[in-house]
């Protein structure tokens, strides 16, 4: 389990490092004028969610992958894997995250498919916005879940 959980930590140390990254764009954001610099952070916060919606993902991967000993498979996969990390399994392991997490991960993987199959060109810049106050939110409650979690494992 020790092993497990330095893997679990050293990820959502990447995905505070992601948040932060997000927050400085922001921040330069609020004082940048020239279009192309403008439209050149969006961009990255794009793929900064991107990258945060994928490493919530690996993290629960790895947890199910070592608690549960399998993940879903399948063409509906990442419902499957948010699904199973909200459910708890009698006498295995209590829930990954919670309702409110899974519900904002949802959200994010939405986004992230978007993402992945549009030119950056069409990403409209207030929703984007939107979506990198609400990654900087989701990754603090995932933070959480995942730190009651590995608590849940050190006492096993």
């Amino acid at each position: 389990m020790e092993a497990l959980i330095a893997d679990i930590k050293a990820d959502i140390e990447y995905l505070i490092k992601e948040k932060n990254s997000i927050k400085r764009k922001l921040q330069r954001l609020e004082t940048e004028k020239d279009c192309e610099n403008i439209d050149s952070h969006i961009k990255a916060i794009a793929g900064s969610l991107h990258s945060i919606y994928t490493g919530c993902e690996n993290v629960l991967e790895r947890i199910i992958h070592a608690i549960d000993g399998d993940i879903p498979l399948g063409r509906d996969y990442h419902s499957l894997l948010l699904h199973r990390a909200i459910i708890s399994i009698e006498n295995i392991r209590p829930q990954i995250i919670t309702i409110e997490t899974y519900t904002k991960l949802d959200e994010m993987c939405a986004y992230r498919h978007k993402f992945r199959n549009i030119y950056l060109y069409c990403i409209a810049p207030n929703r984007m916005l939107e979506l990198a106050n609400e990654g900087l939110a989701l990754v603090d409650r995932f933070t959480d879940d995942i730190n009651s979690f590995c608590n849940f494992l050190e006492k096993k």
